[in-house]
């Protein structure tokens, strides 16, 4: 098993153990438990990224490519998970208080942000090494 599924099943056992507390101890009403699955889908999405097996690229590219993916990966599902419990898990059927509102704007913000980053930079990488490729094949045509 690889080393970074060990971490994440790690801190899934963690999370398990304290959802279990918080429904054994009398915590369990309330939106407590949820709040350790947001956290929990975000950190075993990104450590899911983290351990997808290199492919046939440089190493050092692999690692950034695969950072890239992690961050943008746990982000939007973080993302979904907390959009998701706050439209489908609220009781009230009043407004959502200020707080929870300021929250999911910024986050909103947040993840355009990243979803924009990563695309960005995965067009700007593959561009540049389209570019070498072609460098070097006009090199070949140039030596023949």
């Amino acid at each position: 098993m690889n080393r970074n599924y060990r971490v994440a099943l790690l801190i899934l056992t963690i999370v398990g153990l304290a959802l279990a507390l918080a429904f054994l101890g009398g915590i369990g009403g309330g939106p407590r438990p949820l709040a350790f699955c947001t956290a929990a889908s975000g950190i075993i999405t990104f450590f899911h990224f983290i351990a997808i097996p290199s492919g046939n690229t440089q190493e050092s590219q692999n690692k950034d490519e695969r950072l890239r993916a992690a961050i943008a990966g746990a982000v939007v599902v973080q993302y979904l998970v907390l959009v998701g419990l706050t439209a489908y898990f609220n009781n009230s059927t009043a407004k959502l208080p200020a707080l929870t509102e300021s929250m999911i704007g910024s986050f909103t913000a947040i993840v355009g942000v990243v979803v924009v980053f990563y695309f960005g930079s995965s067009a700007y990488i593959e561009v540049k090494r389209q570019g070498k490729q072609d460098n070097g094949q006009r090199e070949n045509k140039i030596g023949t």
